[in-house]
C-alpha cells in the first residue's frame, strides 16, 4: 500500500508568507529584514527560520514536502506562528548554551505562546 505524501502548493506558500508577516507585526518584530523560500529539498521539517540576530536578518522557509502531515490553513498558520516565535526568542536563545535542555525549554515556551495566541488547549 502506497502512502500519499502531502506537498505544499504556491498558494500554500503565499498563505505562509502572509501569516508570517502578520505574526511579525502582531509580535512587534518589524525591525527584521525578512526573506521567504519555498524549498523543494526533502527534509524532516515542515518549515524553518534561519536568522542572524546581529544583522537582524531572517529567512523563513516552507518545505514543499510535508510527508504524511495534513496541509490546511490552520496548520500553515500554526507553522508560521511557530517559526515567528523562534525569531521572537532568538535574542534570548542566543545567550543560552545550545543543548537539549535549552531546546526543550524554548519549545515549551513556544507551545505556551501558541496556545495563548491561537486559543488552543
Amino acid at each position: 500500500m502506497r502512502v500519499r505524501l502531502s506537498k505544499t502548493s504556491p498558494v500554500d506558500f503565499c498563505l505562509f508568507e502572509r501569516r508570517v508577516r502578520l505574526w511579525l507585526i502582531r509580535l512587534g518584530l518589524t525591525d527584521w529584514c525578512i526573506q521567504f523560500r519555498h524549498s523543494k529539498k526533502k527534509t524532516d521539517y515542515r518549515a524553518l527560520v534561519s536568522y542572524d540576530t546581529k544583522e537582524r536578518e531572517a529567512v523563513f522557509t516552507l518545505s514543499v514536502c510535508w510527508g504524511t502531515s495534513t496541509i490546511s490553513h490552520g496548520e500553515i498558520n500554526l507553522v508560521a506562528l511557530h517559526e515567528v516565535l523562534h525569531l521572537l526568542l532568538a535574542d534570548l536563545t542566543d545567550l543560552l548554551p545550545s543543548n537539549k535542555k535549552s531546546i526543550v525549554l524554548e519549545h515549551a515556551t513556544m507551545r505556551r505562546l501558541e496556545y495563548a495566541l491561537l486559543g488552543r488547549q
